[in-house]
């Protein structure tokens, strides 16, 4: 019988397998099922979720690609692990119309902050070589938010090695280049800013000043939210890319 908690809101007919899939993902976790408990059958799922069963297939697929459930076909869809792929599906599926500046500054500025600690901290050889190369990079990018400068933060975060927070740190970036592009076509100049903290916080690391790097990168942040931040009021959205 299907579970009275599972999730029931109204489906988004154009994400179907893609929404199945987090809400099922969702209850997983809220439910703590252990490796090998058995979810609904896709006929129960079906129902209870008011969808086709191919619906239901394609979001046990997507699942199943996670890491999360093994399927074997006569006996159903177990849960084999609960990895990290979870949280990051919930950072994807954030609706850039609804984000504010401040939420994501907010975010990133309690992360990357102890992420450029942790890279001070653990960085190899290997890493100093890539940081350089990435600086190198997006001091020749004309703009913000470009390539070289996501790049730039990924490598801080692969530094600290922990993949975990490598790919969270990953997805934050990429949510916010958007936001940075109008930035600089509001105001130009603020690359050079940009640039400047960078070769900053790429000397704390080479030094492995942790204290230095975590305040860098704080106020780095800091500076681009004040970029955008008059007054709550004025809080401008994150562009939708087209």
């Amino acid at each position: 019988m299907l579970p009275s908690q599972l999730p029931r809101e109204p489906l988004d007919r154009l994400r179907l397998g893609e929404i199945v899939a987090e809400r099922l993902g969702e209850w997983v976790t809220e439910r703590q099922l252990k490796p090998g408990d058995r979810l609904p059958s896709e006929p129960e799922l079906a129902t209870h979720f008011g969808v086709a069963r191919t619906v239901i297939r394609e979001a046990l697929s997507k699942l199943k690609t996670l890491g999360v459930i093994e399927v074997y076909q006569g006996k159903g869809a177990f849960v084999s692990q609960l990895p990290i792929e979870l949280l990051f599906m919930r950072v994807r599926r954030l609706n850039p119309k609804t984000i504010t500046e401040q939420h994501l500054w907010e975010l990133r500025e309690i992360l990357e902050t102890k992420t450029a600690e942790l890279a001070a901290e653990r960085r190899s050889r290997e890493d100093l070589t890539t940081l350089e190369l990435a600086l190198r990079d997006h001091q020749l990018e004309p703009r913000l938010g470009g390539i070289e400068n996501e790049r730039f933060h990924r490598t801080v975060a692969h530094a600290t090695q922990n993949p975990i927070l490598e790919q969270l740190v990953s997805e934050l970036v990429t949510l916010s280049s958007g936001f940075l592009e109008k930035a600089h076509q509001q105001d130009p100049s603020r690359v050079t800013k940009a640039r400047t903290e960078h070769a900053e916080l790429l000397e704390a690391i080479r030094q492995k000043d942790s204290h230095a790097a975590g305040q860098i990168m704080r106020t780095h942040l800091q500076d681009a939210l004040a970029w955008f931040t008059i007054t709550p009021e004025q809080n401008l959205k994150i562009p939708v890319k087209r």
